[in-house]
This record gives C-alpha cells, structure tokens and sequence, in this order.
C-alpha cells in the first residue's frame, strides 16, 4: 500500500523457492554463441528443465499440465503459448547448477531472443517444482550482469538485515528477522545462489514465512538504483506512470448499470492520486442516479492508499476520519480525513456492497474495511488475504532494495487493522458467488424502498 512504482530494466514475478548448496557445474555448459544445444545437468532440476523444455517444443499439453500441477507454489509459464510466440527453445548455456536448482540460458527458436531462467525443485520431493522463472533479455544484457557474487550476497543480505531493524513496523520482530536471516547466511543457506533474482525472490518467501506478513518484497534492478532512490521520481518515469495507468484505465475494469437501476463497478487497484483521480470521478458520475452500488474488488490487489481516501470520500460525509497510521521511521502518527471530490458524493441513502476475496489485498482491504467500520458499506465474499502494513521501498545495495512495512494503520472505531486475519464480511459467500449474493441484497432493498 502506498508503494511508489519504480521502472526496472528486471523484474521477474514468480515467488517460490528452494535452497541448493552443492555446486554441480560453473558456467562452463555453453553453447550460447554457436546456437548449439547445451546438456543439461543430470541432476533432479537438470531433469526437469529437459522435460519441460521437451515439453515446449513438443506443444505437449498433457506434460505441460503434469508439470504444472507438480508444481509447488510457483506458476509455470504456458508452454503452448511460448512455443508459438519463440517457434520453440534451445538450451544454450547452464549458468549454474546445483543438486535441486538450475541456473540456464534458452534462446527462441524463431529468433535470436535469448531468456534467462532459473528451476528449483522442492527439498522433500525432487520431481516437484518448487521455483521457476524466465525473463527475456535485450540484445545488448550480459548475463553477468544478473548474478551476484559471494561478497555482493553477503553484502545484500547485510543490508536487508538492517533495514529489518531499523524500519519495520515491529521493532522486536525487525530484530528477530534480521537476525534469523544472517544466522542462514553463517550456516551456508544462501552457497550457491548466483540469480540475483533468484535470491531477491528466496528472501521474500523467507521474510513472509518467518513474519507473516505479506508486504515484505526484496527487488533486483540490472540499473544501479539512485542513492536516493526511494523519492526519486524523474520526468521519464511520470510520463511512464501516467502511460501505465491510461493503458489500464487506472485499474478500472468495468462500469456497467445492471438491471433494478444497480450500479457495478470492477476495481482491480488503486492508482496513484495523480494520474487517477478523473477516472475515479468519472466512474462516479457514471453510477450516480443508480439506486445501489457493487464495488467488485474481488481482483484488487492493492495500490495507493491516498487513493482509497479519495474514493472513500465520494461515499462518507467530508472530514470523517477514516484511519490513522503510525509510522516508525518518523515515530509520527499520520490521519486520513476524507476530503473534497469533483463530483457529487453517493448518496447516503443509498446502500453500498464491496465484493471481497481471498485475492483483495492491502489497498483493497483497506477501502473495505474503513468503510465497514463506519457501517457505510456491506462486505460480501470471503475473508480477504490481511496485509495492512504500508511498505516503502528502501535500496540496500546498488541492485538491491527492500519493501519493507513500516507503519501500522488503526480504524478509530475498532482501534485495530485487519493484518494477519484479512477484512470479515457482513456476508459471507463464496467468492465466485459474491456478486450474485450483492446483487441480490440491492435488489430487495430497491424493491423495499418503492
């Protein structure tokens, strides 16, 4: 909540991990420049990457399943789909190799596209795979310019350790995990991890299971971060912002008028204020003379929380305060009054359900749960994921930085946020149901007010 977005040249999504600390082979496996196929490593992950790069080529969709469904944690690619976008793969180059992780090179078929990936598979059952990722690279990227020495692993997970110390949001908890994480480095968990990304992504599946809390992220940037990277904002990345949010309509899926005069609105994230405040008015002013609203945030997974004020705003009388958040680095406390929107607020009279999920998260919850704390809304779905922490990023070395959640919201009226046990609907259904149930309370409610 509240994270500025950052352009990197890198970024790799899946989440998913496994330690591997016996080196089988150095970058000595390459056949990168001559386009010839490289052997993979007959180890557990070399095995895997052959079938599944098998797999591809063959357009073999009962192995590609077989592979997906074996897999823990982590989503592969669809095979199909990459093989008609490359014409198919060729390994050429294994990076790295260990008994249960692969550090390789493929280059497409159809081009001269090179990708790099890593596979790991799951400690307890090497036929799993527990950590997969693949990332185009432009023409002119060195592969080294995506791995991470001994001393620069060290260096991150230094850095990591102390900025858990000093910013998190619970100062016992900081310590505790800054401390559990260089305890793994003495003990050699990290030996053998050259991906950088590979590492970024291990720490954060280790910080969110040792915490609980979802917010943590360790990122990797090919470009040298800024000194001041966390206010750093130049032109090119505004004009870059405000082309994303247009292109996605600032997260606005859909605004429909459905029948019974019921208004829908399918929200996935909240933009920043910036750039996103005329498509929350303008989404407003689409559903004004509707008799009911649905606020579908089944999907929403976050975003800016001045955003959520200002929504909130459009439904809740002017200067009601909404939450309060401390933040540790400042020890200030901050509040959130709704504030003045551009166009007519929805009524009061008129009833208001969000759709939640297992899914909505962070930004989501909290325009779910403030609203339900002043009894404005009625949430209908499931418990939500419960991540309430805003997070800032921090860099912790040149190509290292840190999300790390500093700061703790609290409801005025419950005293409290919904971190850990997610937002509690007033009704509860299943989320695939959720706007079927919605639908069907706004629509007694219109028929009992006629």
């Amino acid at each position: 909540m509240r994270q500025r977005d950052v352009a990197l040249v890198v970024r790799l999504g899946v989440v998913g991990w496994c330690l591997s600390t016996t080196p089988v082979q150095l970058a000595g496996q390459a056949a990168a420049t001559s386009g010839a196929t490289a052997p993979a490593p007959q180890t557990p992950a070399g095995r895997l990457l052959t079938t599944w790069v098998s797999a591809v080529n063959d357009g073999d969709s009962v192995r590609l399943g077989a592979l997906q469904l074996a897999a823990s944690g982590t989503a592969l690619p669809d095979g199909r789909v990459l093989r008609s976008t490359t014409g198919g793969l060729t390994l050429t180059q294994v990076v790295r190799a260990g008994t249960r992780h692969v550090e390789f090179v493929v280059r497409d078929r159809g081009s001269a596209v090179r990708r790099f990936g890593v596979l790991a598979v799951a400690t307890d059952d090497s036929t799993r795979i527990s950590y997969f990722n693949l990332v185009a690279l432009p023409p002119t990227a060195e592969i080294s310019d995506l791995l991470v020495t001994e001393t620069e692993r060290a260096r991150v997970i230094a850095g990591t350790a102390k900025n858990l110390r000093q910013y998190y949001v619970v100062r016992e908890t900081g310590q505790w995990l800054g401390d559990s994480i260089e305890d793994r480095l003495r003990r050699g968990a990290y030996d053998g991890i050259t991906a950088s990304r590979y590492l970024a992504d291990m720490l954060t599946s280790e910080l969110r299971a040792l915490s609980g809390d979802r917010h943590f992220r360790v990122e990797f940037s090919v470009p040298v971060l800024p000194a001041d990277f966390s206010l750093s904002r130049t032109v090119a990345d505004r004009e870059s912002q405000q082309a994303l949010w247009d292109r996605n309509n600032c997260a606005f899926l859909r605004a429909e008028r459905l029948a019974d005069n019921i208004g829908y609105l399918k929200l996935n994230g909240f933009g920043s204020p910036e750039y996103c405040k005329p498509t929350v008015d303008a989404a407003m002013a689409f559903v004004k003379g509707t008799d009911a609203l649905i606020v579908d945030l089944r999907d929403n997974n976050g975003g800016d929380a001045d955003l959520v004020t200002y929504f909130a705003s459009y439904f809740v009388a002017p200067r009601t305060l909404l939450a309060t958040t401390w933040t540790r680095a400042s020890e200030q406390t901050d509040s959130a009054w709704t504030t003045h929107v551009a166009g007519p607020r929805f009524a009061e009279s008129k009833p208001v359900y969000v759709l939640t999920s297992t899914r909505t998260f962070s930004a989501g919850e909290a325009f779910a749960y403030e609203l339900q704390q002043l009894k404005r809304v009625t949430v209908v779905g499931d418990p939500t994921a419960g991540g309430a922490h805003p997070t800032w990023p921090r860099r912790v070395t040149d190509h290292f930085y840190v999300n790390t959640p500093g700061a703790r919201i609290t409801s005025p009226i419950s005293g409290t946020d919904w971190e850990g046990v997610g937002v509690q609907p007033n009704v509860l259904a299943p989320q695939a149901e959720a706007l079927d149930v919605a639908r069907r309370l706004a629509t007694t409610h219109i028929r009992q007010r006629r």
